[in-house]
């Protein structure tokens, strides 16, 4: 939601899941804060980089109680540290009990995952 604050663009995805209010915003600024994007948490999405949106967008399913997190191409348009950061996340995700399914051409840290399926 391009006017809205990146933490309620991450908080939208807990509150969707069943979250109160008050959980679903702390869990989003802690994902926010995962990512390295705790300094933008009130800025607009409408003002957010590519890359900012895609790190968004990855700590909105994190914050999610779904039990599966898909993600097409996390890291596609980030550099190696924000790479890193998001492949992380999504790492602790898994070990938190989540399915996570990643669609990606980036085989950096490939070798980190449980299983890998290669087309």
């Amino acid at each position: 939601m391009p006017h809205r604050s990146a933490v309620h663009n991450v908080a939208i995805g807990a509150l969707a899941s069943g979250c109160g209010r008050r959980q679903a915003y702390a869990s989003a600024r802690r994902a926010l804060s995962t990512l390295g994007l705790e300094a933008i948490a009130t800025h607009q999405a409408a003002r957010l980089s590519g890359g900012e949106l895609q790190r968004v967008a990855v700590a909105r399913a994190m914050v999610s109680t779904r039990s599966f997190l898909f993600a097409d191409e996390p890291t596609g348009q980030l550099d190696a540290d924000n790479s890193q950061a998001v492949r992380e996340a999504l790492r602790v995700a898994a070990e938190q009990g989540k399915a996570v399914v990643v669609v990606t051409h980036d085989l950096a840290g490939i070798d980190s995952q449980s299983r890998t399926v290669e087309l």
